[in-house]
């Protein structure tokens, strides 16, 4: 409270969020709606975006709605999906819906589509680099914000990773002490807590697959419903990084599309779901194509 160096308060604020949420939350709201400086604003909605309290995930869901100026509503945003068990898709389907600004409407379809972001590996040794073909969409995936997407994901991957790790370090801990006490071997309780961590991360796996399965359909049904050409090129491109459920819907769209431009982006989209499956369809298209 006292502290005038910008750092400082954010360190101190991130320490207090993690033992004291329910003191941090109003601190983080004050900080919000008073005339700290924009950046002292976007990481105190950093650090908000960070907890796992239902009181910071609402705070969260307010700023999203434009209860806050506009650069802060697009920050949060962004964060719906970093963070958890990924984005409220209900909550980011109706800020779409509500709102006239195109920007909260790209920086909504950008979060669904975050949540079913994959990996996109080429094996160049296997001959998957096609210069002529791929240029004009990697110039797309390339892009800023997709750069910082993936390092967003490879952030959270290894986040997750390491806390998995400390619970299972944990568990094991605990089940030794349970086997000094009980008599049982040390072996045998390390056993049991590495099959509690592959469980967990199972668990965690499937509601991952789930979430993501959501957010693509929602992307699905908001391009059914779009009038815009520009949003829907918009979703087609964030389409392409989802789940491979995905890659139905883009060989629909490349075959019964009327917009020549929104065809192009759904053929552009398949490149990144290339299986024997796909190939094989672009093929059809390519033949049937007058």
């Amino acid at each position: 409270e006292k502290a005038g160096d910008e750092e400082l308060k954010l360190i101190a604020l991130n320490a207090l969020m993690t033992r004291d949420p329910d003191r941090a939350i109003p601190m983080v709201q004050q900080l919000l709606t008073g005339s700290a400086s924009p950046r002292l604003k976007g990481r105190g909605l950093f650090v908000l975006a960070q907890s796992a309290s239902p009181r910071a995930k609402t705070l969260l869901a307010e700023v999203a709605r434009g209860k806050a100026n506009p650069d802060l509503q697009l920050k949060a945003l962004d964060y719906l999906g970093m963070y958890g068990g990924g984005p409220d898709v209900p909550l980011l389907v109706d800020v779409y819906k509500t709102t006239g600004d195109i920007d909260v409407k790209k920086r909504v379809i950008r979060s669904l589509a975050m949540t079913g972001r994959r990996g996109i590996a080429f094996n160049f040794s296997a001959g998957d680099y096609v210069p002529a073909i791929y240029s004009q969409a990697m110039d797309e995936a390339r892009a800023e914000l997709d750069r910082a997407r993936t390092e967003i994901e490879r952030t959270r991957a290894q986040v997750e990773s390491v806390r998995d790790r400390a619970r299972a370090d944990a568990e094991r801990d605990r089940a030794v002490v349970v086997g000094r006490t009980t008599g049982q071997t040390s072996a045998s309780a390390s056993s049991n807590a590495s099959s509690t961590w592959l469980v967990a991360s199972a668990e965690r796996d499937k509601a991952r697959e789930a979430k993501a399965k959501e957010a693509g359909d929602a992307l699905w049904q908001l391009y059914q419903g779009e009038p815009s050409v520009e949003l829907k090129r918009e979703i087609l491109r964030n389409m392409r990084f989802s789940t491979h459920t995905q890659a139905d819907r883009l060989i629909q769209i490349a075959r019964s599309e009327s917009n020549a431009e929104l065809r192009q982006a759904a053929v552009q989209g398949l490149l990144f779901h290339r299986t024997p499956k796909t190939t094989e369809l672009m093929l059809g298209l390519y033949r049937d194509e007058k």
